[in-house]
């Protein structure tokens, strides 16, 4: 018997979803009316400066330690570790950074939204 035979008798038992149950990745933030989720990876000019602000604060933060690692006369191997490291640091750090100000950015620009639709609605 072939696998397809197999799955044409239907006794097979349907797949699970996987993933996280409850709450998904921004449901605590959605409108619940709406069903509309808020979050800074939907916001087409945030997750697009996001990824830019984390790609510029790894390297910059890479070579700065490298060149500061050497100039303190620190070993190249070793430098080349430590930039690494640091390049990584600074990496998630401004990634941090950067999600912290846009969550702000994006629930001031939805506030600014529903401001102009209220007063829409009463003109």
């Amino acid at each position: 018997m072939s696998k397809k035979d197999k799955g044409d008798k239907g006794d097979e038992k349907p797949k699970k979803q996987k993933g996280k149950k409850g709450k998904g990745k921004g449901e605590a933030d959605g409108d619940a009316s709406t069903g509309a989720v808020m979050s800074v990876s939907a916001h087409p000019i945030a997750s697009y400066q996001v990824r830019r602000i984390r790609g510029w604060a790894g390297m910059i933060g890479f070579l700065a330690v490298l060149v500061l690692s050497i100039q303190a006369g620190v070993p190249h191997f070793e430098a080349g570790l430590r930039a690494l490291g640091g390049g990584i640091l600074i990496h998630l750090g401004a990634w941090a950074f950067a999600v912290m100000i846009w969550k702000r950015l994006v629930v001031a620009e939805l506030e600014a939204h529903h401001r102009a639709m209220q007063s829409e609605a009463t003109d």
